[in-house]
């Protein structure tokens, strides 16, 4: 990351790969083949001299929740022990799933003295996927985030995009559609759906008429 001459955040890439893997090593965000995936990256670094020795994952499943929730204002700590008990009430998650949260602005109405928090609930399992496949590999996994978070801290952080906000950003995939909607600089609503060929009649143009009825039960 480097800073431009009016101060704000710019990302410099130094390096990129894009790995093609086999039907059936990643499954709605779990390696099922966690040797074959190490090896796969591993393979995939050394071609590209990448020799870094820390990384950063982001994750996409539909077995992640979102929820959006009003939490009272609190110190940090305290703040993320209210997320995780409101999630567990309202959403019945339980230890098994890693929470994390994104704070979108002031509630309204009568909850004026709390936040509104997008919060995210990841099953464990497929969290320590990754972490197997990292520490064969010998590298430290510092941060493990669901896929619009990540996509969040590159669009919040050009000035240019938060003046054209609202902001639909849409993230097309043969297997997901990613939907987030972002307004006053924050995101105030995302939405994760895994597609497939098999849920439409017309299988040919399946992604066309995924997009159109995610984005359709959002606007909604």
């Amino acid at each position: 990351k480097m800073l431009n001459k009016k101060g704000n955040p710019n990302l410099k890439i130094l390096s990129s790969a894009s790995i093609e893997i086999d039907e059936g090593v990643i499954v709605n965000g779990f390696i099922k083949d966690i040797p074959q995936m190490a090896t796969i990256i591993n393979a995939t670094l050394k071609n590209n001299r990448m020799n870094d020795k820390d990384a950063v994952i982001s994750i996409s499943s539909n077995l992640i929740v979102f929820k959006e929730l009003h939490i009272p204002k609190a110190k940090p700590v305290q703040f993320k022990t209210m997320v995780q008990n409101q999630m567990q009430q309202t959403i019945s998650v339980t230890d098994e799933h890693c929470i994390s949260y994104t704070i979108a602005g002031e509630a309204t109405g009568e909850e004026a003295d709390s936040l509104k928090v997008l919060a995210t609930a990841c099953p464990r399992a497929v969290v320590d996927c990754y972490r197997k496949v990292f520490s064969m590999l010998g590298i430290s996994l510092t941060t493990v985030a669901v896929s619009c978070n990540c996509i969040s801290r590159i669009v919040l952080a050009d000035n240019k995009i938060k003046d054209q906000m609202p902001l639909l950003l849409v993230q097309i995939d043969p297997n997901f559609i990613n939907l987030n909607l972002y307004e006053n600089g924050q995101l105030v609503f995302s939405r994760f759906a895994s597609v497939s060929p098999d849920d439409y009649d017309d299988k040919s143009d399946y992604v066309f008429q995924a997009v159109n009825e995610n984005l359709f039960r959002m606007f909604q």
